[in-house]
């Protein structure tokens, strides 16, 4: 809009009242044909549905109507966005490509589980054979696997909070670890 504004002065530098109002109209062109493009593409898709049409034909009438309203842009002096030219040209090759059915899809393909399983298999079954394992004359080693986990260390049972060690077979109620120095057990 700044850029517009130095655009709009005439040569004695005072705004030029004709400049403006061509830029408005210009505006006003381009955003009623912006409505007009979008009401004729809902209602090329409704009729493309209601009438069942092909996704090839839906995708090359789509391009057709981009590249017939860039066209009218043109026509009436209002910025073509070039955008939408290259968008309008690669749908249009691309709803051609869906309808000669090229062997590459432009798009996943739906409805067709029968094929779609025997190319999976195919390509499972070249994926395989490109991984076979190559005969070097030697026998082949069988690793053993690795166990998930390996064994828990063995642990001691402890002693409970009130007593002080383990307690003699005997029935004596002294403690193997006495307070008396290297006194023998009791029990022994």
């Amino acid at each position: 809009m700044k850029h517009a504004m130095h655009d709009w002065r005439g040569a004695d530098g005072k705004p030029d009242v004709h400049k403006m109002l061509e830029f408005i109209e210009q505006q006003d062109r381009s955003s009623l044909l912006d409505v007009f493009g979008w009401a004729v593409f809902f209602i090329w898709v409704g009729v493309a549905w209601l009438l069942e049409f092909s996704l090839g034909w839906a995708i090359v009438g789509t391009g057709i109507l981009l590249l017939l309203l860039q066209g009218l842009r043109a026509a009436l002096h209002v910025h073509v966005d070039v955008f939408w030219v290259i968008a309008a040209i690669a749908l249009v090759v691309g709803g051609f490509w869906e309808l000669w059915e090229v062997a590459i899809p432009l798009a996943p393909r739906g409805g067709n589980e029968e094929a779609r399983a025997e190319a999976i298999e195919t390509h499972n079954a070249k994926v395989a054979r490109t991984r076979a394992p190559v005969a070097t004359g030697r026998p082949r080693v069988r690793q053993r696997p690795l166990p998930k986990h390996p064994p828990a260390p063995a642990r001691r049972p402890r002693p409970h909070a009130g007593s002080a060690g383990p307690r003699c077979s005997s029935g004596s109620s002294k403690s193997m670890h006495s307070a008396a120095p290297a006194a023998a057990p009791a029990c022994a």
